[in-house]
């Protein structure tokens, strides 16, 4: 389906800025790819690159990349799988990635050649019945830097580097999803309680 407005807009940049409305506006950024996939929770997609190109998160120029590819490359080493847990954090990318029923919108790092890059993904259904879902990778590294400090700032005492009362009310928060997690959080209270003990 064509937008109403776009043969409209796409003249009025030419005329009045002398600018190709596709390739100046549409296509221009360089920080954004955008690609489709058939996904299924026992099959991993292919993304095939609609607008933009991998190469700006360090894997190779290429019309495709598998779903599995890149999500073998998520940073594990980060603020927030630390304090929520790396296989916590790992497992709650994957199943949101996955989710084919409901949009995605989220944010988590890739590594690749040495290099971190922080990645927005939002995805939405294309078609139901195929399975088609379109993906949109926002490169937010800039901004996500200096959020992750506050975070780790915000999480762990600045004179002993433990987690803080943060971090315990972040995971007390999670007791309803495990069964007799009140007995193990008053552990690692405890736990907790003896560590200050020791270096003061």
């Amino acid at each position: 389906m064509k937008h109403k407005y776009l043969d409209q807009s796409l003249d009025y940049v030419k005329k009045t800025y002398q600018k190709d409305g596709y390739e100046d506006i549409i296509l221009n950024r360089t920080d954004k790819i955008i690609c489709f996939g058939e996904v299924s929770k026992d099959k991993d997609a292919e993304l095939h690159v609609v607008i933009g190109n991998f190469s700006t998160i360090g894997f190779p120029d290429k019309p495709t990349l598998r779903l599995s590819t890149l999500l073998s490359h998520l940073d594990l080493e980060n603020a927030y799988a630390d304090v929520g847990g790396k296989k916590e954090y790992y497992d709650s990318i994957i199943n949101e990635v996955l989710e084919f029923s409901t949009p995605t919108n989220l944010t988590f790092p890739v590594h690749n050649h040495g290099k971190r890059h922080w990645v927005r993904l939002t995805t939405f259904c294309v078609d139901p019945k195929q399975r088609l879902q379109s993906f949109h990778f926002t490169i937010v590294t800039d901004f996500i830097k200096y959020d992750e400090q506050l975070y780790r700032k915000s999480h762990r005492d600045s004179l002993t580097d433990l987690f803080n009362k943060y971090t315990l009310d972040y995971h007390y928060g999670l007791r309803y999803n495990f069964e007799g997690f009140h007995v193990m959080y008053f552990f690692f209270i405890l736990k907790y309680i003896c560590c200050l003990i020791k270096i003061v």
